[in-house]
């Protein structure tokens, strides 16, 4: 005789697959719109509703990986992605996803200019 048991899913199991999946979502967003000044570092800060839930961010949908520039940090549901010493190529729409939900935001890096005024020198007419 075969026993089926361990091929068939209980509705407890089915259950907590359908709660993980609903945990999923963000429940603090992303603020509105991020603007900071060329060079200087950036923070971004989200909740989501489960401690243990994958989130993966983009910059103009374009995955970001984890690297000196790039820093994530998680604690418990928090979430924060930090771009370090910030640029123009930097801007975008910065989105954290999980399985089920997302939060975007606008990302704005401001140039730091410097004005140089070129001054002639005066010409010394020959004696």
């Amino acid at each position: 005789m075969l026993e089926c048991d361990s091929l068939l899913e209980t509705d407890d199991a089915k259950d907590s697959q359908k709660n993980t999946s609903i945990q999923d979502t963000f429940i603090e967003p992303l603020p509105e719109n991020i603007v900071v000044d060329e060079g200087e570092n950036a923070e971004f800060y989200c909740r989501v509703s489960s401690h243990d839930a994958p989130v993966t961010w983009y910059i103009d949908g374009i995955q970001i990986y984890e690297s000196d520039k790039y820093v994530t940090e998680v604690h418990n549901a928090e979430r924060r992605l930090y771009i370090q010493h910030t640029n123009k190529f930097d801007e975008g729409t910065i989105t954290a996803s999980t399985q089920n939900d997302e939060t975007s935001t606008q990302f704005f890096v401001e140039g730091v200019f410097t004005v140089h005024f070129l001054v002639p020198k005066p010409s010394v007419a020959p004696l």
